[in-house]
């Protein structure tokens, strides 16, 4: 009897092996399909990842700038806790008058030439930082003046990234906010030792180079919502 089996053909797995590799490929790519489906747009694709990098971008350049001012003004013209108190009071008040004139006159110029507005502003303050850096009362209206046009930017910048695809717009707010944060993770590393090995100018022109891209991006890809009706 055991010479009889060990001589029968042995079962046939092949179609049964590659039916279970057929499933469990189809469920792979079900997976992979539902994990890039978030990222995928119906409408203004190209446009709407356009403006989520160009804020990261700008958001970047701006918190490398505001995670080391206060090592810069302390080390360099000796600012104790108090004066740099004083400076964030200052900084305050440049904000609220940024987002003021964003209710003021971004409706009026459009979404879209209102962050040109913006990051051009920044630009230019962040490439004369290096050059205004002669004392501290200069060196602080500079940075108050940048850090203005980066919240003029920034706050048109919310407006604009919304109205690229409404009918998605949850889903794009939380993708803009998650990349304008990993930009804002990686300048807290980049600013301070940007300062301590490589100085204020490096710094500066450091940030200077990242609006200057995203000014690139938005003047390519990102339509001006207002535009397309």
């Amino acid at each position: 009897m055991t010479f009889v089996f060990a001589r029968m053909p042995a079962a046939h797995a092949a179609p049964v092996q590659a039916a279970v590799e057929r499933m469990q490929s189809t469920q792979r790519i079900a997976v992979w399909a539902k994990a890039t489906g978030f990222f995928r747009l119906h409408e203004n694709n190209v446009s709407t990842y356009a403006t989520i990098v160009a804020g990261s971008l700008s958001y970047f350049a701006a918190m490398q700038l505001m995670v080391a001012h206060g090592a810069w003004l302390q080390s360099q013209y000796g600012l104790g806790p108090a004066q740099l108190g004083l400076v964030a009071f200052v900084f305050g008040w440049f904000d609220l008058a940024a987002s003021v004139c964003v209710s003021l006159f971004t409706d009026r110029i459009g979404k879209k030439r209102s962050v040109l507005l913006g990051i051009m502003g920044s630009l230019v303050g962040y490439a004369m930082i290096p050059f205004l850096n002669l004392s501290v009362i200069v060196a602080t209206v500079s940075i108050a003046v940048t850090r203005m046009f980066f919240e003029f930017n920034i706050v048109s910048h919310f407006p604009l990234l919304s109205e690229q695809a409404p009918d998605e717009r949850g889903k794009v707010m939380t993708l803009g906010s998650a990349v304008a944060l990993l930009g804002g993770s990686l300048a807290g590393f980049t600013g301070p030792w940007l300062l301590v090995n490589r100085g204020v100018s490096a710094l500066a022109w450091t940030s200077a180079a990242a609006v200057l891209l995203a000014l690139c991006v938005v003047l390519i890809a990102v339509k001006d919502p207002g535009a397309r009706h």
